[in-house]
């Protein structure tokens, strides 16, 4: 039976851990928008309800079931693949290094 090359296993153990880290950042940014409407409802009750009194007893938040799964899902994968462009490295490899002014060789006169 053949040996598998060392190469191959490596590359699969790499591409795991980076797959791993982008859902990492996709669930960060999928908490981050839940915190934020958390700080937005918190805002809510603390200033508007006892302003006005309008305790939303008349909005049925079953309606927006769908629209919030699908937000919530978009901001997922936007999130996966925004770490995924940053954490495999892509994100560095457009980066163009610029060499300074003074570091060119100058020519003799």
């Amino acid at each position: 039976m053949p040996a598998k090359p060392a190469g191959v296993d490596e590359t699969l153990k790499q591409l795991g851990m980076i797959l791993f880290e982008s859902m990492g950042v996709g669930v960060t940014l999928v908490l981050l928008v839940l915190a934020g409407v958390l700080l937005l409802v918190g805002v809510y009750v603390q200033v508007v309800w006892p302003l006005t009194g309008w305790d939303l007893v008349s909005v049925k938040f079953e309606d927006y079931e769908s629209l919030a799964t699908m937000f919530l899902t978009t901001v997922f994968i936007f999130g996966f693949f925004a770490g995924y462009w940053y954490i495999s490295g892509s994100a560095s490899k457009q980066i163009k290094t610029r060499v300074p002014q003074n570091a060119l060789p100058r020519s003799r006169r």
